[in-house]
């Protein structure tokens, strides 16, 4: 089952997704009245993906993800604000709106409290199937 090209596809879906998400912020950012260079250095600044990287890879090795900073009810709260926004802009985010779903139900499902990275284990939680 484990074949050689599979972390590829991992990080291929990683990064793909990454890039579906950046040009969703950039439109966002854009037709919001933001410029795209100084836009670009925020994102730099914070969301690059080995900076990720370097906040998962302690939680990933220990298993530990919840330490009640409610980063998830925060990120719902901020999907839900950068959805309006795009409303107001008259834009769709498909992938935006996917997410602010998958935060949504998180919250559901009893995440509220735990920090950002904690949706990875409830991604996980998902999406193994038996």
């Amino acid at each position: 089952r484990h074949g050689r090209h599979h972390p590829k596809l991992c990080h291929q879906l990683a990064f793909l997704s990454l890039l579906v998400a950046l040009g969703e912020a950039f439109a966002l950012g854009e037709e919001a009245g933001l410029e795209p260079g100084h836009l670009a250095d925020a994102l730099d600044a914070c969301v690059s993906p080995s900076h990720i990287m370097e906040f998962l890879r302690p939680k990933i090795k220990t298993g530990e993800f919840a330490n009640t900073s409610g980063g998830i009810l925060i990120g719902r709260k901020d999907l839900r604000a950068a959805l309006a926004l795009a409303d107001e802009c008259a834009l769709q985010l498909p992938l935006t709106k996917m997410v602010s779903s998958f935060f949504a139900k998180a919250v559901t499902e009893g995440y509220a409290d735990y920090d950002l990275f904690s949706t990875i284990q409830f991604a996980r939680e998902e999406l193994f199937v038996d």
